[in-house]
């Protein structure tokens, strides 16, 4: 509040002067790290270029999951830990590599490799905590009983046994760190480091190498008269005290080179230094295309497991000898059948006999090929109906399934019906001809079609063509399947779903497969605009009425930045730029939104024709760009075509004749066959939003009928279906509603399991209607549009008020057909956890099943609840099992875990069990619901959760504030309390949060509330149910204190200085911790008196108990 006396401004001041702000001095928590880094050094002196990371399974080697990075400048390497919650629970490991890493001190690369590591928590990975963590891995000592007995050993202080000696310049320390380097006591590989990690039996060849280095080191370190004196002691590989005379950092006895500090190393004994050579081994490889730069016996190794190929007999490691491989070095092939240069993973003939291996009764033996052209011809003629059955998917992955039959009539079968299959295996038809947007090229210019076929079997071939444009051929050559006895879910079919997989087929099952091809070039262009994207000229739209919109003048580059991006879009996140260049430039780009570039995939070209009069441009994707794209690209040709119909540019394709359409194939089966088929497949229910409308309009039961003849009809609902029957339906938000119907004409109505009304049902017509008892104006009508034995898709006409408005709707959701009251927990009291078992098994077997919740859901999870009352609760959950409860922000600590049976367990201190939480549903919109249950109070409730981590801070709500007068400390402005109470409600609604004082809210006592903003010491302390004293810079006043269960309106009375102030409060926002509160402040100091208008503020406050 405004309290702003004059002495208790002043006594303000002096606090501050006399005490600064002492809390911005030292900001360091206790709270776990939450950073997605980790810091560490590799040190002998500080190398660069050598490999980090974090051992998280202890094996000392480099696994794929574990974090790792290469050491920069100062030995400094950060390793990403974003997915690890505690890294300094896990050893560090340091391979320093020959001729790779170097080390700062004599900027040389080091002559030999070495392995080091570092127990859990030490950041410094050093030649020291190398031997501290053997110790502790191999003996059982404790990290500072290790770190003395290495410091007693060398002679140095235990205390730089695990530091950056480097930093501290800690001269005995670095020698003898550099010292177990130089004589060879450091391992080279990982695996002798875990082998010495685990080498329990008392001997330790590691150890007791280093320690046997560590004599010569200590008389070393003890015998030096000055610490400088060790800078020039070296200590080789035989384990004898010498020098480094052209100081590269290796002992004279090791140095091929003693006297230039340039070299050390020759390994093919050539007289010239490694540094210098180009071919180290003298193998005839260059180092840089060596992969075993220092093996002259090795150069290559294909399949890097660290095996030359020439001693590796799987060159390629694909599990075939290089002996009987006829690609040694390639994994992804081992057999050519056909010698062609082409494996048979990539061949698509694998015996080279013409006939693609899809279509080929022996695809490795060129014998034998496709079957006999006359044979199908005579089995299509015997028919009287063909089938073809095939799925579509549309851009929300609603899955449909449509049937064409095909009518058979002496050399000619033409399709004569397209049929919708619905989920309960009915077909409903759609008429002769399917739906089809696409436009044909022919003779007369662009032309719709049917979309019907016919195909022709009167010649020695198979030809089709539309119905109704006879000039448009395709050659169809076939194979033909008998399937008779074969399982239905083995047929080669797109569809993978079945209701029945040890379903197999009748006799008189047959499937025919043909591939399609043009007999001429043909032209399409289908219902697709080019989507436009030009950030240079800012054009971000779809459409063009011109061919100059798709147009640009210059070439882009082979990586540019979004913002240079230009083209149209023909696959996801695939675009192509058509240069209008002299050489008629086609480029073609993928966009990386999330990385701001763009990457030029391949280059074309493209033309511009007049054919049967209307202008093309087409461009033809290059084989390395389809490679690139993959599925992305999912386009019938690979040429593609713009053209102008109606005013309108859009796109298509172009078929070239006499080229197969890899992706377009026409598959045929018999009666049986598609019967077979129908019964065994699994067909999703679909949710039908056709006509659905927003509440917004009146619509009328015609109007309903209408829509569910868009759905393509309803099956009659009878009272059989739905009598003692619950339908269970789940909402957006994530809440359910259960709908038993009762065989009374009642249903009862379930709101997120809980019992909520009562209403009544009956049939009428084809149709369920619903009505209420207090509302004869209110109804609701359920129309079955599909279902399956589990799954209703239904359809809704509802009247309902919206306060006083009568709203008519239409619209559909998918209801789950349950046991009446199984999706139902029954709250109440007297009850036991097996009584909360059986329930939540209940409920799952209704639901499908629970969701499931492991350790990682919670670690950093703060949940957060308002409940009826006002009163709130927030669980803040740590990744080592504690949690913080906040209970009216007044804090508790906790434990938790997750049980055997899924549940979170909450525990007090003392072990005993607080609350067991299922979780019901797939958290929705951060909104989790639970059902509860407490052993003591030996209770089952229902509650709901909001998960707020990661949510903005709390801030003051000060819409409406007033105006403060600093100089005469009286209200500037002022408002009355009806503005007050709306501003409330204006903050109450921004912030969705419908917290409020209490008395059960204020029920602990005594406790404190204090503003958090920084320049404010603002305390009330509420010290019994009616009175409290209120403090503010060093003075205090006492006050009484009520609360308006009501309302939620918190009222404080101070006395101060003989003047009357009265502080009127509300909550209008909360995490649990922190509370914005918004008040008034009226006083009898003020002109306005205790009854006036006031003056209207804002603050966060904290809740602690009163010492």
């Amino acid at each position: 509040m405004h309290l702003k006396a004059s002495k208790i401004a002043l006594a303000v001041c002096s606090t501050l002067a006399l005490n600064g702000c002492w809390w911005d001095s030292d900001s360091s928590s206790s709270s776990a790290s939450t950073s997605s880094t980790y810091s560490v050094k590799a040190i002998d002196g500080y190398l660069v270029g050598a490999t980090v990371w974090l051992d998280l399974d202890g094996d000392f080697a480099l696994d794929d999951n574990e974090p790792s990075a290469t050491s920069t400048t100062g030995g400094s390497a950060v390793l990403d830990v974003s997915s690890i919650s505690n890294p300094e629970d896990y050893s560090v490991v340091v391979s320093a590599i020959q001729d790779v890493t170097i080390d700062e001190d004599t900027g040389n690369t080091v002559s030999a490799n070495f392995s080091m590591s570092a127990p859990a928590g030490v950041v410094n990975i050093t030649p020291l905590s190398t031997l501290v963590h053997i110790k502790i891995a191999s003996s059982g000592l404790t990290l500072a009983q290790a770190q003395q007995e290495i410091a007693d050993d060398l002679g140095i202080d235990s205390g730089d046994v695990l530091t950056d000696y480097k930093a501290s310049d800690s001269k005995t320390t670095q020698f003898a760190a550099r010292s177990l380097v130089s004589s060879g006591a450091m391992p080279e590989t990982t695996d002798e480091l875990n082998t010495a990690a685990n080498d329990t039996d008392g001997t330790n060849d590691l150890l007791d190498g280093a320690a046997a280095m560590a004599v010569i080191i200590k008389q070393q370190v003890e015998g030096a008269e000055n610490e400088d004196d060790l800078d020039a002691v070296y200590i080789n590989r035989q384990g004898a005290v010498d020098s480094d005379s052209d100081g590269d950092g290796v002992a004279d006895t090791d140095d091929a080179f003693p006297d230039d500090e340039n070299e050390w190393v020759d390994t093919d004994g050539d007289d010239l230094g490694n540094n210098a050579d180009t071919d180290d081994d003298g193998d005839g490889v260059l180092d840089t295309n060596d992969d075993f730069p220092l093996d002259a016996t090795e150069d290559t190794d294909t399949d890097s497991d660290g095996i030359g190929n020439n001693t590796d007999d799987d060159d390629d490691n694909d599990g075939v000898l290089d002996t009987e491989d006829a690609f040694p070095e390639d994994s992804s092939e081992s057999v050519d059948t056909d010698n062609d240069g082409t494996g048979n993973n990539a061949d698509t003939d694998d015996d080279g006999d013409g006939v693609p291996d899809e279509y080929d009764e022996d695809p490795i033996d060129p014998e034998v090929g496709a079957s006999s052209q006359t044979a199908i011809i005579s089995y299509l003629q015997d028919q009287a109906s063909l089938y073809s059955i095939w799925d579509d998917e549309d851009d929300d992955g609603t899955q449909t399934l449509y049937l064409e039959t095909l009518s058979v009539n002496g050399d000619y079968a033409t399709s004569s019906d397209f049929s919708l299959i619905k989920a309960n295996k009915t077909t409903v038809s759609l008429g002769t001809s399917e739906e089809n947007d696409d436009l044909i090229l022919t003779s007369s210019g662009w032309s719709t079609s049917t979309g019907s076929y016919t195909i022709d079997m009167s010649g020695s071939s198979v030809v089709a063509y539309p119905t109704d444009y006879t000039d448009i051929k395709y050659t169809l050559n076939g194979t033909m399947v008998t399937l008779d006895g074969g399982l239905v879910s083995d047929v080669d079919w797109d569809w993978e779903d079945y209701s029945d997989d040890t379903a197999t087929f009748p006799d008189d099952s047959v499937k025919i497969t043909f591939t399609v091809t043009p007999q001429q070039d043909n032209y399409y262009i289908w219902d697709w605009m080019p989507y436009i994207y030009d950030a240079i000229n800012g054009v971000n739209a779809e459409g063009a009425t011109s061919f100059d919109e798709l147009l640009f003048s210059d070439l882009g580059g082979s990586s540019i930045t979004t913002d240079q991006v230009q083209g149209f879009f023909v696959g996801n996140n695939r675009m192509v730029k058509l240069v209008d260049n002299t050489a008629m430039t086609a480029q073609y780009y993928t966009v990386d939104w999330d990385n701001n570039l763009a990457t030029l995939d391949g280059s074309g070209t493209w033309s511009q024709e007049t054919i049967s009069g209307e202008e093309l441009i087409l461009f033809t994707l290059p084989e390395d760009v389809l490679t690139t794209w993959g599925d992305d690209y999912d386009e019938p040709s690979d040429t593609m075509l713009l053209s102008i119909y109606e005013g309108a540019v859009y796109i298509g394709s172009k078929e070239n004749a006499d080229v197969v359409l890899e992706d377009d194939q026409i598959v045929i089966i018999s009666a049986a066959a598609k019967d077979a088929l129908i019964d065994a497949v699994n067909i999703p229910v679909n949710k039908c939003n056709e006509s659905d409308t927003d509440g917004t309009t009146t619509v009328t039961l015609e109007d309903f009928e209408a829509a569910i003849s868009d759905c393509y009809g309803a099956t009659a609902i009878t009272s059989d279906m739905v009598s003692d029957q619950n339908f269970h339906r789940v909402r957006s938000d994530g809440s359910t509603r259960d709908y038993t119907f009762n065989s009374d004409g009642t249903v009862t109505v379930f709101k997120d399991s809980v019992q909520a009304y009562t209403a009544y049902w009956a049939i009428e017509g084809d149709y369920v209607k619903v009505t209420y008892e207090d509302s004869t104006d209110e109804s609701w009508y359920w129309a079955l549009i599909d279902s399956n034995d589990s799954e209703w898709s239904l359809k809704f006409f509802d009247t309902y008020y919206d306060s006083d408005t009568l709203i008519t709707e239409i619209w559909s959701s998918i209801v789950t057909l349950v046991d009446a009251g199984t999706c139902a927990i029954t709250e109440g009291l007297d009850m036991t956890y097996s009584d909360f078992t059986t329930a939540i098994d209940s409920y799952a077997t209704c639901s499908g099943t629970l969701p499931t919740v492991i350790e990682s859901d919670l670690d950093g999870a703060a949940l957060f609840r308002v409940k009826s009352n006002g009163e709130t609760r927030l669980y803040s959950f740590n990744a080592d099992g504690t949690a913080t409860y906040h209970r009216d922000g007044l804090v508790r600590s906790r434990t938790w875990a997750i049980n055997d049976d899924g549940f979170i367990v909450l525990m007090n201190l003392d072990g005993g069990t607080e609350q067991y939480l299922a979780l019901l549903q797939e958290p929705q919109n951060d909104v989790l619901n639970f059902a509860v249950f407490s052993p003591d109070d030996t209770e089952i409730w229902l509650t709901t959760y909001t998960s707020i981590d990661g949510e903005p801070a709390i801030t003051s709500c000060t819409d409406s504030d007033t105006q403060w007068d600093d100089v005469n400390d009286v209200p500037e402005t002022t408002l009355s309390y009806a503005d007050f109470t709306s501003a409330v409600d204006a903050c109450i609604a921004t912030s969705g949060v419908e917290a409020s004082f209490s008395s059960d809210f204020l029920a602990e006592l005594p406790l404190t509330m204090s503003s958090t903003e920084s320049d404010s010491t603002e305390v009330y302390t509420f010290s019994d149910a009616t009175t409290g004293t209120y403090s503010e810079g060093g003075e205090s006043y006492d006050f009484t204190w009520q609360v308006d269960d009501s309302t939620g309106e918190l009222t404080v009375t101070i006395t101060a200085n003989s003047e009357t102030y009265v502080d009127q409060m509300y909550i209008v926002d909360t995490d649990g911790i922190n509370f914005s509160v918004k008040a008034m402040s009226r006083s009898s100091a003020w002109d306005e008196g205790l009854t006036g208008e006031g003056d209207v503020w804002s603050d966060v406050y904290v809740f602690a108990e009163a010492n």
